[in-house]
């Protein structure tokens, strides 16, 4: 039996552009930002791809930028080093719980 595994949603440039409500060109813009500290995009026939997780990352760096005060390049960094930090943090949760788990487990020397 085959088994359908769902698949992130991707966006073509120009309906990126449009849902992040910026022109491709502002787009490819930003898209230079993100690839000049090492993020890498989806390609398909020399085309880049979009994911949602793209999404929310473009998104919250305009949202910084709108605040004001900093650059694309300094949002793309805050974004990134938010991002970079809620990883660690997932990775410092998951780690705490096996290890819950496994103290809680009882040992093979133990008499009972």
């Amino acid at each position: 039996m085959l088994k359908v595994v769902p698949t992130e949603r991707t966006y073509d440039g120009s309906t990126f552009a449009e849902k992040l409500g910026i022109t491709p060109s502002t787009l490819r813009n930003y898209k230079s930002q993100f690839t000049k500290v090492g993020i890498t995009f989806k390609n398909n026939k020399g085309k880049t791809i979009y994911t949602e997780n793209n999404l929310h990352m473009f998104s919250a760096m305009l949202d910084l930028h709108k605040q004001g005060g900093m650059t694309i390049a300094e949002c793309v960094h805050a974004v990134l080093s938010v991002q970079d930090s809620q990883d660690t943090y997932r990775t410092a949760y998951r780690t705490v719980r096996t290890t819950s788990k496994n103290l809680l487990l009882p040992s093979n020397n133990m008499k009972t």
